[in-house]
């Protein structure tokens, strides 16, 4: 029997029940769920009562499983493993249920290289750090972008999900990227090509990412604090640029030389805070999805090693260059 973990009224934990799934519609898939990732988001709209419309109420953003009905779709067959974003307050794309309904511009196929469970870390993740660089910050996207003209970028917070994707999909813009993360996160930065990586207790963090990048005007805070904003602010040139927040800042208005950016993952499905469609955002949900696998290369077993390295040497690559073993 199909069953869902659902919040029955305010301010309450969720409960596991029985339920009947809903039919898919023209332009939707059901997804028969095999996976998913538990995100700050949840326990916030839980705990805060936020961004839930009515009760009960499904929660979860990371839908990832195998088509199991795909009404009108021309693009998936049942059974192709597929991995998507929820739409926060409607509980029928809620990915913590054993069947979600997810339209279909919203998924791509997964990679056969990933496991589910290596795919349920992505959804979410992805769609927020792209908003944040590429409708937030206005980096170019690495489907189009000339990688010379690629500005470089701070990224404060870059040890967690989100951080990382911003970290892999800013180099693949082709930025430079100051990361600022835990020590216990350096080796892994290192792995995504992060250019700098310093852990943010540095004495001289401030003096030393302006002494390393005097022009730089673009920086995706994470944590969002006063201590991390200021300090995002103190590395920009003469203290101005913009500022890609995780959540809202609620004292931008005292910083008129910065332009603050909230990130909404929504935005990638056309949504907005506000009222209307956000078109450049749901443009961006098309092709993201579109382009996910190209944001690395399977070139082949380890005999192909060194000449992925004189790829990397020369400059010759738009992804991330993956043997397979």
């Amino acid at each position: 029997m199909p069953h869902r973990a659902q919040v029955t009224a305010a301010y309450q934990p969720v409960v596991v029940v029985d339920y009947t799934p809903s039919t898919a519609q023209d332009g939707q898939i059901l997804v028969e769920m095999k996976a998913t990732s538990l995100n700050l988001l949840d326990w916030k709209r839980v705990a805060k009562n936020i961004l839930i419309p009515s009760f009960p109420h499904v929660l979860g953003m990371d839908i990832v499983g195998v088509v199991s009905d795909k009404a009108g779709s021309s693009r998936y067959k049942l059974g192709d493993r597929v991995m998507g974003i929820s739409t926060v307050g409607n509980s029928e794309t809620g990915s913590f249920q054993t069947h979600a309904i997810v339209h279909e511009r919203n998924t791509c196929l997964i990679p056969d290289e990933l496991s589910f469970v290596e795919a349920a870390t992505i959804p979410f993740a992805l769609s927020t750090a792209a908003c944040a660089l590429y409708l937030g910050l206005g980096i170019p996207r690495p489907w189009k972008t000339n990688k010379d003209n690629s500005p470089a970028v701070l990224i404060w917070g870059a040890g967690g999900s989100v951080g990382s994707f911003a970290v892999q999909l800013a180099k693949a813009s082709g930025s430079e990227v100051i990361a600022v993360c835990s020590e216990h996160s350096f080796d892994r930065m290192k792995e995504y090509g992060a250019d700098v990586i310093l852990a943010p207790s540095h004495p001289d963090i401030i003096s030393l990412i302006r002494t390393l990048y005097p022009k730089l005007h673009l920086a995706f805070d994470l944590i969002v604090s006063k201590s991390s904003i200021s300090s995002c602010v103190g590395c920009l040139e003469n203290e101005a640029g913009v500022i890609a927040t995780a959540i809202m800042y609620k004292d931008a208005h005292g910083r008129k030389s910065v332009s603050f950016k909230p990130t909404f993952s929504g935005a990638v499905q056309g949504a907005r805070m506000g009222p209307g469609c956000d078109e450049t955002g749901l443009e961006l949900g098309k092709e993201m999805w579109q382009h996910l696998p190209a944001l690395y290369e399977l070139i082949g077993g380890l005999e192909m090693v060194n000449g992925g390295l004189e790829r990397l040497q020369s400059g010759n690559y738009r992804a991330k260059l993956v043997v397979k073993i």
